[in-house]
């Protein structure tokens, strides 16, 4: 019955996990927020007209995909608390499962009504495009090159600025190779010149090593450049990291 069990769950942790903001509309890291992205929209002829209504399609559906994002890591933090307990309830991780599956599918659904209304303003050539062009940007993780910082493309709504960029000289001082989501702290020169601690949001363990990573990818001392959306609150140094690269 145990093995029948942690099947179950098995089957449960390597499924793809929901995504929100732009996973339907181009299988891309919705970290890199294509419609934010004007080199590429540049690329890909896109009108002032479309981006205006692919950046309403996104507003519009902001906030539930939020509400979405949300429901769903309550869940999986109630499953990895059952999880983790000394003895399992099978009862209630099976019961917390299906609550998972029922979160996750919300959030699809609604990821999958902001695609379609997106892919409504976009020619057939440019989707096919846009595409090709997501698809061939996936990184290694190899010394010295970009990292897929964020595979599991959590949504940055309601916690993160598309329109605030940043780049990031740091210094590696902890790495959290963790579900829902992995953690990295570094130290960075701030504005007045000081050395300021930080923190960046990367997608789940789950996904992050079926890129190759694992818990001893980065180490305390490791310099690394951070691309990334900076935090809705100014003063807060945190950072929702698009891609890390080593620096030689």
């Amino acid at each position: 019955m145990n093995r029948v069990l942690f099947a179950i769950i098995g089957i449960y942790l390597i499924a793809a996990p929901a995504q929100a903001q732009g996973r339907g509309a181009a299988s891309g890291n919705t970290q890199n927020a294509w419609w934010t992205d004007n080199a590429l929209m540049t690329r890909l002829g896109l009108t002032d007209l479309q981006k205006q209504r692919i950046e309403g399609s996104f507003q519009s559906y902001r906030q539930s995909l939020t509400s979405a994002k949300d429901s769903l890591e309550r869940e999986e933090a109630q499953l990895s608390r059952l999880l983790d307990a000394d003895s399992v309830d099978r009862s209630a991780v099976l019961l917390q499962i299906n609550k998972v599956i029922q979160a996750r599918g919300e959030m699809e659904r609604v990821n999958a009504a902001m695609t379609v209304e997106m892919r409504e303003q976009l020619t057939r050539t440019q989707w096919t495009q846009l595409q090709s062009q997501q698809n061939g940007t996936r990184a290694g993780g190899g010394s010295g090159g970009p990292a897929p910082a964020n595979p599991a493309r959590e949504p940055l709504a309601g916690r993160f600025a598309a329109d605030k960029p940043v780049t990031l000289d740091a210094k590696v001082t902890e790495f959290r190779f963790q579900d829902p989501r992995s953690l990295v702290f570094f130290e960075a020169v701030g504005k007045e010149g000081k050395i300021e601690s930080w923190t960046g949001e990367m997608g789940p363990a789950r996904t992050l090593s079926q890129a190759g990573w694992n818990a001893s990818t980065l180490k305390p001392g490791d310099r690394v450049v951070i691309e990334g959306q900076h935090s809705l609150d100014p003063n807060e140094n945190l950072v929702s990291i698009r891609v890390l690269r080593r620096v030689p």
